[in-house]
């Protein structure tokens, strides 16, 4: 399955020339993560051994991709640092063992003053996958 859009984080406030790190999130249709009462399975899920979230009727959504491997194409004028970003299905997600295409990247800084073109830029154009 391949992504509809990307959640990418960025600090809000940098000076020119300090490093930051880019959070990415690939994602795609939303999802029903079921509820169950397990021990020792694969996340994500709302599981375990006490889950009452089943009792209570309560029902989580997610909308990042289960799993995804691939390259994203990094294109910004003045950013500095990787030109790709790898996600290779085993080295990202929230937790250990977990394939979701969330990752964090480091080594990117401003080379020079960014200044904004319009009034909501999207973080999405930075990017095109390769």
């Amino acid at each position: 399955m391949n992504p509809l859009n990307m959640l990418v984080v960025v600090p809000s406030r940098l000076g020119v020339g300090e490093s930051f790190s880019i959070k990415v999130k690939l994602r795609g249709q939303v999802r029903e993560i079921p509820c169950s009462n397990a021990f020792n399975t694969v996340k994500p899920g709302l599981q375990g051994p006490f889950n009452l979230n089943i009792q209570r009727g309560i029902q989580y959504m997610d909308d990042c991709l289960q799993e995804w491997a691939g390259r994203l194409e990094v294109q910004c004028a003045n950013l500095e640092g990787p030109g790709t970003l790898v996600f290779d299905g085993s080295d990202q997600g929230a937790f250990p063992g977990d394939k979701r295409p969330i990752k964090t990247f480091q080594g990117f800084r401003w080379a020079s003053t960014l200044r904004r073109q319009s009034s909501s830029p999207s973080a999405v154009t930075w990017f095109r996958k390769s």
